[in-house]
C-alpha cells in the first residue's frame, strides 16, 4: 500500500481527542464534485483543502474521512485507523463503518491504481469487514453507481496492506523529485509563517517595554519633583 501519512501531507492537528472505533466494515464515498485529471503532486493540496472545508465550514474536529484514495493509486491517512468517522451520513453507519473517499467526482473515471488503493486502504483500516458504499446508509448519489457497485463486488474485499508503503511508494526518480520540492516549498511557507509571527511577537514585546520604560520614567519624575519640593 503507497501510504502518505497525515504528516507527509501537512495535515492540521485534530482538535480534541477522536472517538475510538472498532469497525465491522468500511464504507465508499467520492469527492463528489467532477474533479477532472490532475497530476499526483496536487493531490495533498486537494486533501488539505477537504480538511480545510471540514474543519473550518463544517466545525468538524478533522477531516471527515478515514483515509482517502487518489487516482494514482495512493492512500492518504486522514482520521485513520481505530477512529469514528464523520462522513457516512447516519450514526448507524458511522458508528460500524471507517469511510474511505476516492479524490474525484461525477464524470470522472475510477481508476484500476485507485480500486486497488482503495481495496487496499479498506483492508487496513477494517481487515475482512463488511464493505459499503455511502448510499447504503442514506439517500445520495455518492459515491456513483461504478463505485457503488465496485463496493458490493468481491473486489472490494481483495485488498492487502503487504505491498511496499510510505509516501514516495513507488514512485519514478522526477515523482521523488517533484514531491521533495512539495515538501520543501512546504516547510519553506511554514517557516516564513513562523518567521513573521516571531517577529510580530518581539514588536508586541518592543512596544510593551516602551510602554513600561515610559511609565516608569513618569513615576521617576514625579518622585523627583516631590523630593526638589
Amino acid at each position: 500500500m503507497n501510504l502518505v501519512t497525515r504528516a507527509q501531507w501537512g495535515a492540521r492537528p485534530r482538535k480534541g481527542t477522536p472517538t475510538p472505533l472498532n469497525p465491522t466494515g468500511a464504507t465508499a464515498h467520492w469527492e463528489g464534485p467532477h474533479m477532472g485529471t490532475f497530476p499526483h503532486d496536487q493531490c495533498d493540496d486537494k486533501v488539505r483543502g477537504i480538511q480545510a472545508f471540514h474543519m473550518d465550514g463544517r466545525g468538524w474536529s478533522d477531516i471527515a474521512y478515514n483515509a482517502l484514495v487518489c487516482p494514482h493509486g495512493y492512500v492518504f491517512e486522514g482520521r485513520g485507523p481505530g477512529v469514528r468517522s464523520a462522513a457516512n451520513g447516519t450514526d448507524a453507519g458511522n458508528d460500524a463503518d471507517v469511510a474511505v473517499c476516492y479524490l474525484g467526482g461525477e464524470g470522472d473515471p475510477f481508476t484500476p491504481e485507485a480500486a486497488t488503493a482503495m481495496a487496499d486502504a479498506m483492508h487496513w483500516l477494517s481487515p475482512g469487514g463488511q464493505r459499503h458504499a455511502h448510499r447504503d446508509w442514506k439517500p445520495t448519489a455518492c459515491p456513483g453507481d461504478t463505485i457503488t457497485a465496485w463496493a458490493h463486488s468481491p473486489a472490494a474485499t481483495s485488498g492487502n496492506t503487504n505491498q511496499p508503503t510510505g509516501g514516495f511508494g513507488t514512485m519514478d526518480d522526477t515523482s521523488i523529485l517533484d514531491e521533495f520540492a512539495n515538501v520543501t516549498k512546504r516547510t519553506g511557507a511554514q517557516l516564513e509563517a513562523l518567521g513573521d509571527e516571531l517577529k510580530a511577537q518581539a514588536k508586541r514585546h518592543n512596544e510593551a517595554a516602551r510602554d513600561r520604560d515610559v511609565k516608569l520614567l513618569a513615576v521617576l519624575e514625579r518622585i523627583a519633583t516631590k523630593l526638589d519640593a
